[in-house]
């Protein structure tokens, strides 16, 4: 799958899936900054997730990702104010088959989970 990004930011989300993450372009086109979560809970109640920032990434063209299926992670599409760049962030994306069972977004703040 190929993905162009504008300045935007993604839920806290795993994908269910391994993936592998390709950030495309030159020095004139966008970069991704990867926000990676820890769970801290240990998954009993359902519905309730606690999750933290453990680290961050920032891919720029022609770095590549990998993800296991358990991978929490968020996205923010860094704006051509903060890198000089006129053009959005793309990205080539390759995703297993996806444990639709096992595929979650979280809400850190109400410390909560859902399919998506």
């Amino acid at each position: 799958m190929l993905t162009s990004w504008l300045p935007q930011c993604s839920p806290v989300h795993n994908h269910g899936n391994w993936s592998i993450v390709a950030c495309l372009g030159d020095e004139t086109t966008g970069w991704e900054e990867n926000y990676f979560w820890t769970r801290l809970d240990d998954g009993s109640q359902p519905g309730h997730a606690q999750v933290k920032i453990v680290s961050k990434e920032i891919l720029k063209p022609g770095d590549v990702i990998g993800f296991t299926p358990d991978a929490i992670h968020n996205i923010r599409s860094i704006p051509a104010q903060e890198v000089p760049s006129p053009k959005p962030t793309y990205l080539f994306n390759i995703f297993g088959e996806t444990d639709l069972n096992n595929r979650y977004q979280f809400n850190p703040f109400n410390k909560t989970l859902e399919n998506f």
